[in-house]
C-alpha cells in the first residue's frame, strides 16, 4: 500500500509528491452504506467498568497489546464512564460510546494500542471509497495517575486483506489510508480525519492506531503532572463507504496553499479546473498522464490567465495523474479517477 492511494485530510501540505484524489459518479438513488460494523461502538455485551474492556464491543478486537479501552455512558463508575473517565473528559461524537487507545509510549518505541474489525464486505479493487473517523486527545483528568503526560500524532486507519499475525513485524509502515499530519492536541473537541482511498486489493479488515514511528510522531509534553507516560486518543464514528458523500468530506476541491493553486472538477472527472491565487510565472505547465504513464494532455499556462480548464471527456475511463508546476520546479501531482456519466 502506498501513499498514492490516499487523500490526506484537507489542509495537508504535500510537497513534490502525489496526493490521491478520487472522482466517481454518485446517483441520487444510491443508498449510503457504512462498511464498518458498529462504527460508533454502540453495540456492546455489557457496560464497561474497568480498563481494557475492548472485548465488550461487538465486532471489534484489540490485537497486539490486547489493551484498548471502551467507554460508555451506561457505565456506573468513572473509570470507563462518559463523559468523565480515567483518560479524559469527552462527550461521544455519536451515540453513547467510544473507544480509546495509546498512540505513543515514552521509552517504549514498539508500543501501540490497536483496534480492528472485519468489514461487512471486502473492498472492490479500483472502486474508490470514502474513509473517515473522529478522534480526540485524552488527558487532563482529576486522576492524574492516568492523565496522559504526552501528546503525539493521532491515530490513522489502514486496510488489510488479513490481519497480521505478528504486529511487531508490521510496525511501523509510516503510512495509512487516512492519518493525521499533525500532533493530536485538542482535548475539548472531536477532530475529523478523513479522505478517499482507491483499493489495490480486496481488503477485508481495517485497523486503527498510530502507524508512524516515534521519530515521525512528534511527541510533546502535554501535562507535566500527568502520570501516564504516553499519548492517548479517543476514537468514534468510523466510516467506510462507496458512496463518497457518506463520510461528509469535501469532494471536488483540493488546495495547495504553498503554490496558491486550487483544483476543482465535476462529478465524473470530465472537466478539471486549475485556478491560481497568485501571478503565474511564464513557463508554467500542466501535464496529464494515463495509468500507464503515457502523456495524454500537455498545456502551457496562458500568459495572464488566472485559470486553465482541462477537458477529459474524450478520454477512456480509468486512473490519471495531473501534474502542474512552474518554470522553477515545485510541481504538484494529483491522482484522478475519470468515470462515465
Amino acid at each position: 500500500m502506498n501513499s498514492a492511494n490516499t487523500l490526506f485530510p484537507a489542509g495537508s501540505k504535500v510537497l513534490a509528491m502525489a496526493v490521491a484524489m478520487v472522482l466517481c459518479s454518485i446517483t441520487s438513488t444510491a443508498q449510503a452504506q457504512n462498511l464498518v460494523p458498529n462504527g460508533s461502538f454502540e453495540e456492546y455485551l455489557t457496560c464497561p467498568e474497568f480498563f481494557g474492556q475492548w472485548a465488550l464491543v461487538e465486532g471489534w478486537t484489540s490485537p497486539y497489546t490486547l489493551s484498548s479501552d471502551y467507554f460508555n455512558a451506561c457505565s456506573a463508575g468513572v473509570i470507563s464512564g462518559v463523559p468523565l473517565n480515567q483518560f479524559g473528559y469527552q462527550l461521544p461524537y455519536d451515540g453513547d460510546g467510544y473507544m480509546g487507545l495509546a498512540t505513543y509510549a515514552q521509552g517504549d518505541p514498539d508500543y501501540r494500542e490497536i483496534i480492528a474489525t472485519e468489514l461487512l464486505q471486502p473492498l472492490q479493487v479500483g472502486v474508490p471509497v470514502c474513509v473517515s473517523m473522529k478522534v480526540a486527545c485524552g488527558g487532563f483528568v482529576a486522576a492524574s495517575a492516568n492523565s496522559a503526560a504526552w501528546k503525539a500524532r493521532g491515530p490513522g486507519l489502514r486496510f488489510f486483506v488479513n490481519l497480521p499475525t505478528d504486529w511487531g513485524a508490521l510496525l511501523y509502515p509510516n503510512d495509512a489510508a487516512i492519518h493525521m499530519d499533525t500532533v493530536l492536541a485538542d482535548t475539548a473537541n472531536w477532530v475529523d480525519v478523513s479522505g478517499y482511498y482507491v483499493p489495490d486489493s480486496a481488503y477485508r479488515f481495517l485497523a486503527i492506531t498510530n502507524f508512524f514511528a516515534d521519530s515521525l510522531s512528534w511527541p510533546e509534553v502535554q501535562d507535566i503532572g500527568g502520570g501516564l507516560p504516553g499519548a492517548y486518543a479517543f476514537v468514534d464514528d468510523v466510516r467506510v463507504s462507496e458512496d463518497l458523500a457518506y463520510c461528509g468530506s469535501n469532494v471536488g476541491v483540493v488546495e495547495h496553499g504553498a503554490m496558491g493553486a486550487q483544483v476543482t472538477w465535476d462529478a465524473f472527472g470530465s472537466v478539471v479546473t486549475i485556478r491560481s491565487g497568485e501571478p503565474v510565472l511564464p513557463g508554467a505547465w500542466i501535464d496529464l498522464h494515463n495509468g500507464q504513464g503515457q502523456l495524454v494532455r500537455q498545456v502551457q499556462w496562458p500568459r495572464g490567465a488566472s485559470q486553465v480548464v482541462l477537458s477529459m471527456a474524450d478520454l477512456t475511463t480509468g486512473f490519471y495523474v495531473l501534474i502542474y508546476g512552474g518554470s522553477r520546479g515545485a510541481a504538484r501531482s494529483i491522482r484522478l479517477v475519470h468515470s462515465t456519466p
